[in-house]
């Protein structure tokens, strides 16, 4: 019996050291199966979020009806920002084109701009395209004048850029002395933890309607969901984002051509234009090697990438962005290509943006 009893404590003790190393790295961390249900994209393996159980199920489009809105009016420019799309830089920008004159006598800098204390606080703004126009279009605030007269913007980036742009600054840079824990959902700098329960608040939220707080929804939920496109998508100037260098020097280079083509005065973009080049945002994790670590680790679990097609599905859909490549999944769970007779979970984005 005492044999027994040892024999058992050892295979306990080998099956805990098989499973610690996935823990510790991130890699399949959940000791249950997990189930992938994939579909082959141009020659790559990726997520497949058709006919799926409710469970794997992708998260759909829930327009929310309201965004972070700033405008110029003297521009007619009206601009939606999303947090981590450049949005710090965004808001300056039109704080700058709202009133040039003040914003350089202060002598700020786009970077140093905090959004407890931007300059523009409560002057510029308004979080549906309704009370803007009431507020800065016509004294009748004429929706349809607003909409089709006026220049919308708004700034996309890569889901999983964005992600870990988000992750890495609130749950693993930020002292944990000034850290909110309801910010990452107490996972602190656990990556998995975190995706697991942003996956299954935003289901709650699809399923109740009962929405997280400010600053998840603004970080880490569905940037499709923001800024009314389910109304205005059409209406909007999109100009992709991107850290990588390549991808920045197109971005500037598109926002730079935008602010022409709406005839902002040519000394107001060499001011802008300086203003991106000068600095970076204190919270930037632009090459912090604790991006890299996360970008890593990433990339090495298909499970945290499966898990993140199925959370910001639409977005990948709207914005037109390829899913990520799964390369590893076979050597984990059991894997469905072609699941059958199981009811489809997804909306037909494609409606929204037609």
């Amino acid at each position: 019996m005492i044999k027994l009893h040892i024999k058992s404590i050892i295979l306990l003790f080998v099956l805990y050291k098989l499973i610690k190393p996935q823990i510790k790295n991130n890699i399949l961390v959940r000791h249950h199966q997990y189930q992938y249900f994939i579909k082959i994209i141009n020659n790559k393996t990726v997520t497949n979020c058709n006919n799926v159980p409710p469970e794997h199920s992708c998260v759909p489009l829930k327009p929310r009806n309201w965004g972070t809105y700033v405008v110029a009016p003297s521009y007619k420019m009206n601009a939606c920002a999303i947090g981590k799309n450049f949005s710090t830089m965004l808001i300056a920008m039109i704080c700058y084109l709202f009133n040039s004159k003040k914003f350089k006598n202060s002598k700020h800098l786009f970077a140093h701009e905090r959004w407890k204390k931007r300059s523009c606080i409560k002057k510029n703004e308004g979080n549906t395209f309704e009370k803007i126009s009431k507020k800065f279009n016509t004294p009748d605030g004429n929706i349809t004048k607003f909409i089709n007269n006026w220049n919308h913007l708004v700034i996309i980036r890569h889901p999983i850029e964005r992600f870990i742009s988000g992750f890495v600054h609130f749950c693993v840079k930020q002292p944990k002395k000034t850290k909110n824990k309801s910010d990452c959902y107490e996972c602190y700098d656990d990556i998995v933890c975190f995706v697991e329960k942003l996956y299954d608040d935003i289901q709650t939220t699809v399923a109740t309607n009962k929405w997280a707080s400010l600053h998840l929804m603004n970080h880490f939920y569905p940037q499709s969901w923001m800024c009314q496109f389910s109304e205005y998508y059409n209406k909007y100037k999109i100009i992709k984002y991107s850290s990588e260098k390549e991808g920045t020097k197109q971005f500037y280079k598109e926002m730079t051509n935008y602010l022409k083509d709406i005839n902002i005065p040519e000394n107001k973009i060499e001011f802008i234009k300086k203003q991106f080049l000068i600095k970076k945002v204190p919270h930037s994790t632009i090459d912090s090697k604790e991006r890299n670590i996360y970008m890593k680790k990433l990339e090495e679990s298909d499970y945290i990438k499966d898990m993140l097609t199925r959370i910001y599905y639409s977005d990948f859909i709207m914005f037109n962005f390829e899913f990520p490549e799964l390369k590893h999944y076979e050597d984990s769970i059991r894997v469905y290509s072609n699941p059958q007779n199981i009811t489809t979970s997804i909306s037909n984005i494609n409606n929204t943006i037609t």
